[in-house]
């Protein structure tokens, strides 16, 4: 199998599908996925990949060839964590929408929600930082409110007679 194109000048001049009885390939079809592959079984002929296009270099790539071929081309969000661990920590995103992340783990990826009520994905670690402050600040208040509540009550058991 060939090299794969690293940008969308390459992909232009790049051929798909070279082989003995067609010499000279196809030319690149932007509408599709830049990634060569060999489609079919036994006997499997060269070919671009068929899936739509909008990730990695140039977006000229699907997403499970733009994860496979160009992992550094994903984005590094933070995980705030908020409980008993109260941690930041970097995450791969392969992709987002105003609701859900794409979370890269290894060789594979899930999505899932990008808030929860113990966590929440950022783009920035500032953004995850400020959320974490203000999770515990809020902890805090109720606590303190707590207290309030609490040593008035205790007054009042207190003060209780036979």
């Amino acid at each position: 199998m060939s090299r794969q194109p690293t940008s969308l000048e390459q992909a232009k001049i790049h051929r798909y599908g070279k082989w003995a009885g067609c010499p000279n390939g196809n030319p690149y079809q932007e509408r599709y996925c830049a990634a060569h592959i060999m489609m079919g079984g036994r006997g499997s002929l060269p070919t671009q990949c068929r899936s739509k296009p909008g990730h990695g270099p140039d977006g000229i790539y699907c997403k499970t060839h733009a994860l496979e071929h160009f992992p550094e081309s994903l984005g590094t969000w933070y995980k705030s964590r908020f409980g008993y661990t109260n941690t930041i920590e970097p995450v791969q995103v392969a992709n987002f929408s105003g609701s859900t992340v794409t979370v890269i783990t290894g060789h594979t990826s899930h999505r899932t929600k990008r808030s929860g009520s113990d966590y929440s994905y950022f783009p920035t670690f500032d953004e995850a930082k400020d959320w974490l402050i203000g999770k515990i600040e809020g902890r805090l208040k109720r606590a303190e409110s707590d207290v309030v509540e609490y040593r008035k009550t205790l007054e009042n058991v207190k003060s209780l007679e036979p």
